[in-house]
């Protein structure tokens, strides 16, 4: 027989030099009576990296009271049923059947009997011996999980199991239950969903692996699936703001322990799962495009591939492409001459496309003649899939949907679109950020706060030949220590230019026009009139700075106020030209500024719009397709 106490000091001392791997110092130190199974490497438990251990042996928990683990105050989750809300626009694109490995799991810490300490951390509090083997495994299990602080959802998964006692939820024996196998056969069905059904799947239990451990096993594996779906389903595999820095929606991500609890609490796992899944009427339309486009057999098009514009009169080899794609027929000695015959088919095209007919072959025709091929456009609807599950799952029964690569605006109420207007949003170099907010007052007659950006950049040069007349001429005014100055008084260069606040003045020609539209905000941003209203009449409407202008910002502020006990938008209008003055809104009104690149019809007939900031590249690369 060893001598524990000797046995015990070496232990310490190999772990303080560090030469003793944490799960060696179970085995170490575990009394006699401890049985050890050794456990061959499990298939990896779907939806998380951190439940399964690599091929060691693994500690049975003794049924002694002496070796029992510690009792953990049971925490009750709250049950948050996911919210049935008002839908919104319509939206987006497909999916490949295919995704990246999940990887590998991570083993979880085992803890050191004696001084409660893994790694120099004191151990939760576990539970205390179980008369249930299950019972005592999953405990024992959960508690080891809970140590490891890389595993984001154990401490959740513990708090869940301690609520009903360490009940399984899923497993009879060493089988899932019927519920559990609905719930399951709704996660294989994911690849409808936009999501990827492989990081659902549940591990199998290799040969050599005792009853107790296999079902503790299958048990947590379960419930970490239906986790990740649920938080995959309702805030998507990627975040917004690793995607685009100006995309700073903030998604509403589920909590574990809540998800299951609903989930076990659910008459239908299948219903409740699928529940997660975003509210909004644009979202299930695209669904129903990727099921359209999943059962199309057809072979795809050729594609047209990218570069200039082309117009009359032009040669280029992917004129070639066009008469074979539109069926021209090459009448001509020159096949990639871009002619009338390519011209009238390209016009004839961008009609039925709802595109702007000008017969010049640019970026956008070719993203929607590339449209119909099928990888492309399953990878579009994936795309556009992703960023509604960015967007709150609550738009607000009455909210203002800025869409901006479609260039418009709307107001919806109780679910229906009441006002719709043309907008201007930011360029490319500029571009409007993305996210949710509330409108809360209206501005008349205001003054517009020149950006130091805009200030720095574009107008120090002229305002440094001749201050005062930069100035007159633009009705502009400089703000020192809150005193209006004279222009000539400063001395104009890149450092003062940031300490001073240049303004101009309400009237004509101010660039934010006779209203603007406020819902303070990390990016300064807002909705605005502007005094340059012929570029409302383009297609392709990308020219501020960032903020969104409004083509008709007198019947955007009635419709708004609409149910104003005291404003309306007459009475807004009878104030313009007057002094600046700020109207409230009796309840600020919910404004979501969104990108959607498709957008698809009750049968899932898919539309292409353009990608103004090459957004979908960089949500398919995100999400690995």
């Amino acid at each position: 027989m060893r001598d524990e106490g000797s046995e015990m000091k070496r232990v310490r001392r190999a772990r303080r030099a560090g030469a003793l791997p944490l799960l060696g110092l179970l085995v170490a130190l575990a009394p006699p009576a401890l049985a050890t199974t050794p456990l061959p490497a499990a298939a990896p438990v779907v939806g998380d990296s951190l439940v399964m251990r690599a091929a060691m042996p693994i500690v049975m928990p003794p049924p002694r009271p002496q070796t029992a683990v510690q009792a953990v105050a049971p925490v009750v989750p709250k049950v948050v049923l996911p919210k049935a809300v008002v839908g919104a626009l319509p939206v987006p694109p497909v999916f490949p059947q295919t995704a990246a490995a999940v990887p590998l799991p991570v083993a979880a810490p085992r803890p050191v009997p004696g001084d409660g300490l893994v790694a120099g951390r004191k151990l939760p509090p576990v539970a205390p011996q179980l008369t249930d083997p299950l019972r005592s495994r999953l405990a024992f299990e959960l508690a080891i999980a809970a140590a490891d602080p890389k595993d984001p959802t154990a401490t959740a998964l513990r708090d869940f199991y301690a609520a009903r006692e360490f009940a399984p939820a899923w497993v009879e024996g060493t089988r899932p239950t019927d519920r559990a196998r609905a719930g399951l056969a709704r996660l294989a069905r994911a690849a409808e969903d936009g999501l990827d059904p492989a990081r659902y799947a549940v591990a199998t239990m290799p040969a050599g692996v005792d009853r107790t451990g296999g079902a503790a096993v299958l048990e947590l594996s379960i419930s970490r699936s239906f986790a990740l779906y649920a938080r995959e389903a309702a805030a998507g595999r990627t975040r917004p703001a690793t995607v685009w820095a100006l995309a700073t929606l903030k998604p509403e991500v589920p909590e574990t322990d809540a998800v299951l609890a609903a989930l076990a609490e659910s008459r239908d796992i299948a219903v409740g799962l699928d529940g997660y899944n975003p509210p909004h009427e644009g979202y299930r339309r695209l669904k129903r495009a990727l099921a359209v486009i999943a059962a199309q057999t057809a072979v795809d098009p050729e594609p047209v591939p990218t570069g200039p514009a082309l117009k009359l009169g032009l040669r280029d080899p992917r004129v070639e492409v066009i008469r074979r794609r539109l069926g021209v027929d090459v009448v001509t000695a020159d096949p990639a001459l871009y002619d009338a015959d390519v011209r009238a088919a390209v016009m004839g095209f961008q009609q039925s496309q709802g595109l702007t007919a000008d017969g010049v072959l640019g970026a956008l025709t070719v993203r929607v003649l590339n449209g119909g091929r099928k990888q492309d456009r399953t990878a579009l609807v994936l795309a556009n899939m992703e960023r509604w599950r960015w967007m709150p799952r609550d738009l607000g029964r009455d909210h203002v949907f800025v869409d901006v690569p479609g260039y418009e605006l709307a107001i919806i109420r109780d679910g229906l679109p009441r006002f719709r207007t043309r907008v201007v949003v930011g360029a490319p170099t500029t571009p409007t950020p993305l996210f949710s907010d509330e409108i809360e007052f209206i501005v008349v007659n205001p003054f517009w706060n020149v950006p130091v950006s805009i200030a720095s950049k574009e107008m120090l040069p002229s305002i440094q030949e001749n201050p005062d007349g930069y100035f007159a001429r633009r009705n502009y005014e400089v703000v020192v220590d809150g005193r209006v100055v004279p222009p000539s008084s400063v001395a104009w260069n890149e450092s003062t230019i940031r300490r001073v606040r240049i303004r101009q003045r309400p009237g004509d020609g101010n660039a934010l026009g006779n209203l603007k539209f406020m819902f303070p905000n990390e990016h300064a941003v807002y909705l605005h009139d502007t005094p340059s209203k012929a570029l409302f009449n383009k297609p392709v409407r990308a020219f501020s700075h960032g903020c969104v202008r409004v083509e008709n910002p007198l019947a955007f502020a009635d419709a708004l106020l609409d149910g104003h006990s005291k404003w309306n938008g007459e009475r807004l209008r009878k104030m313009i030209g007057g002094r600046e003055a700020r109207v409230d809104l009796t309840a600020p009104m919910p404004v979501h500024l969104t990108y959607f690149t498709a957008v698809a019809t009750g049968d899932g007939t898919l539309a292409l719009r353009g990608d103004p900031y090459g957004l979908d590249g960089r949500t398919i690369r995100a999400l690995g397709l």
